[in-house]
């Protein structure tokens, strides 16, 4: 298993609202990782951000880079 980001439910949270308002879609925000050097699929994004699955070291960080520009927080 894979350790876990300090800031994961922060991360998480924010694209779960981003993803609930419609302001972003998933498939924005696995192909905004997968451009960012990301490996990733949408379907571990998708349990990641709903707290079913975790994310390698780097995939997070690419994820919370993401989640800032797409996101604009």
């Amino acid at each position: 298993m894979s350790p876990q980001h300090p800031y994961r439910n922060d991360l998480a949270d924010r694209l779960r609202a981003g993803l609930q308002s419609g302001h972003v879609s998933l498939q924005d925000v696995w192909i905004a990782c997968l451009g960012r050097g990301g490996d990733a699929d949408a379907i571990t994004l998708d349990a990641y951000i709903h707290g079913l699955g975790t994310l390698s070291v780097l995939d997070n960080l690419v994820l919370e880079c993401a989640c800032r520009e797409t996101l604009d927080v």
